[in-house]
């Protein structure tokens, strides 16, 4: 599959959408916010770098097929995250490149509403339909209980401890879904 931009999705409370010019004060705000970067493996992004971070993530999709979307509120259409998969090609133990990772950032003021996890379920809903058969991961940080639970609800499983970027971080795989599984 080719795709050159995220498919639109929508949620109960979320519009999912390739990321706008428009997104770009908030998503570089958002990126600097200690609560956000707590559990990431990113410093504060400089101005620069949020640019550069944004066509980033644009630029997976026709690469890749898949990449990241950007999360507003339907209510308000304002930028509140982002969420989607990535082969950031990082060694790790296991070695994982190749196969997609998902990930995801909220900005603070958003936590702890269910956003998260209403936007991953509409991802991975299109990806069981897109890219059926396909395993994927996740790296979290063992002080993220939150983020450990969203990925629960989302089908993944502990596996293992994984060395990346200089830390460890539990490994959380989800399994692909078999063919009939995807045809119900």
């Amino acid at each position: 599959m080719s795709l050159d931009r995220a498919p639109r999705l929508e949620s109960n409370r979320l519009v999912l959408r390739a990321h706008e010019t428009r997104d770009y004060e908030a998503f570089a705000q958002m990126w600097t916010d200690p609560l956000v970067l707590q559990y990431t493996i990113v410093e504060p992004r400089s101005a620069q770098d949020a640019w550069m971070t944004m066509h980033r993530l644009l630029g997976s999709w026709p690469l890749l097929g898949y990449g990241y979307w950007g999360l507003e509120l339907k209510s308000t259409q304002t930028y509140v995250g982002d969420a989607g998969f990535m082969d950031a090609m990082r060694p790790s133990t296991p070695d994982k490149r190749g196969i997609p990772e998902i990930g995801y950032a909220l900005a603070s003021p958003y936590h702890g509403q269910g956003l998260m996890s209403e936007a991953l379920d509409a991802i991975h809903r299109w990806w069981d339909e897109e890219l059926p058969g396909t395993e994927t991961f996740a790296l979290i940080d063992d002080d993220n209980p939150g983020s450990v639970c969203v990925a629960k609800k989302c089908g993944y499983a502990f596996e293992r401890r994984a060395d990346t970027d200089d830390r460890q971080s539990g490994l959380y795989t989800r399994k692909p879904l078999s063919f009939a599984q995807t045809a119900d």
